[in-house]
């Protein structure tokens, strides 16, 4: 078949066989995608070093009749070797990394999504630490891209506006708010919000100043990270090594 190129982020390796890898990246123009690169664990020269988690490349492959198409060569255009000797800094892109793989199916394509991912990049190497509004606005580009935007004016179920509600509820299930009068379909699916959390979930929606009590940005966080497990069915794996090293 034919020779096909794109641009892609590397974002897991696993072994294959005896000498073989399967190379999980995020591409620009074809989205999630696995090659095998045959000889990717033995051969010096084929890859000649250049398969390195984050690394960025263009990429030629081969479809064929298999599960996975073959990576045929890699033109390095960003390596952030950097990246490796920065423990915080990995640890971010790593957490990034895995959200994108396991919150993306193959081939979907959504290269605004492949611009956050080596935005990210690109920024955690030089402000390592994290900030929690680093890893806030994270989240709220990633959600927005994926069309997993929370609403956040209205209760899901009445519809009514909640800005002057005293007791505010956050759905996990619907990525929406929810009145005090309105009962969840899931109750263990709830986590109990903040005027100020809302606001600032509107201002980073809003792309808006964001002057906000460091209090206010954790619990965000803690909001985020709910989600999060529930998207995936569990904590992702990455995130509590990431919570170690930066503290929230």
């Amino acid at each position: 078949m034919q020779e096909e190129v794109c641009e892609g982020v590397i974002l897991r390796m696993k072994d294959l066989r005896e000498a073989d890898l399967l190379v999980s990246m995020y591409t620009r123009t074809q989205g999630h995608m696995t090659f095998r690169a045959p000889g990717g664990r033995t051969s010096k020269r084929r890859f000649a070093g250049l398969l390195q988690s984050f690394s960025k490349h263009e990429v030629a492959f081969r479809r064929t009749r298999s599960a996975f198409p073959i990576l045929l060569r890699l033109e390095p255009l960003a390596m952030h070797t950097e990246l490796h000797a920065d423990l915080h800094a990995f640890a971010a892109v790593s957490y990034a990394g895995e959200l994108i793989l396991r919150l993306t199916q193959e081939a979907d394509v959504n290269p605004p999504l492949f611009e956050l991912l080596d935005t990210f990049i690109t920024y955690c190497h030089k402000h390592s630490p994290l900030s929690e509004k680093a890893l806030c606005r994270f989240h709220t580009r990633l959600l927005q891209l994926l069309g997993l935007q929370p609403g956040l004016a209205r209760c899901l179920e009445c519809g009514r506006n909640i800005e002057q509600e005293r007791r505010i509820f956050f759905d996990l299930s619907q990525g929406g708010m929810l009145c005090d009068t309105c009962p969840p379909s899931h109750p263990h699916r709830i986590a109990p919000l903040s005027q100020d959390v809302r606001g600032l979930l509107i201002c980073l929606q809003r792309r808006q100043a964001t002057d906000f009590a460091p209090h206010v940005w954790y619990k965000t966080i803690e909001l985020f990270d709910l989600r999060m497990t529930h998207l995936l069915g569990q904590p992702p794996k990455s995130r509590d090594f990431l919570k170690q090293l930066v503290g929230f």
